[in-house]
């Protein structure tokens, strides 16, 4: 498993699935490298997947 979280689990097919999809959707409404996309969510697996598409779209990786 990728992630369990409470009584939800992905394995790492499921995440980079979810992941693609995600950033596919981002980047077809004009969301590219060195745009800024905020993420509003409690911790999730959901949330770690967000911060995975920011990454997938070239967002920068470093802290703050």
């Amino acid at each position: 498993m990728a992630f369990v979280c409470g009584e939800q689990a992905r394995n790492f097919r499921e995440v980079d699935a979810r992941v693609n999809r995600l950033a596919r959707g981002l980047a077809a409404r004009g969301v590219t490298q060195g745009d800024r996309v905020a993420v509003l969510m409690g911790n999730s697996i959901e949330m770690l997947e967000a911060v995975f598409v920011g990454w997938r779209l070239g967002g920068d990786r470093r802290p703050g």
